[in-house]
């Protein structure tokens, strides 16, 4: 999604590749950074560097969620007393 608003909103030059996409998104991502997005958009807190902001963040909370739901169907572990 990031990727695709970039393309369309930003000032990427026609020499960009989609590296330089990926690399974007990924230091937006890891980081929690968006001076990255705003090189791209040429804007400080512009409402596209917003919504990727938003993405990330929910993106996080899915992950959290998707782990605390796997943590919960892990069989309990049986101690020596019960074996």
């Amino acid at each position: 999604m990031m990727i695709c608003i970039l393309k369309l909103e930003g000032n990427f030059s026609q020499q960009s590749t989609v590296w330089d996409y990926i690399r974007s998104n990924i230091l937006n991502v890891a980081t929690f950074n968006s001076n990255e997005i705003e090189k791209i958009v040429n804007k400080t807190n512009s409402n596209i560097a917003n919504l990727i902001f938003f993405e990330n963040i929910t993106g996080l909370f899915m992950t959290l969620l998707c782990l605390a739901r796997f943590i919960n169907l892990l069989p309990t572990v049986k101690t020596k007393d019960e074996m």
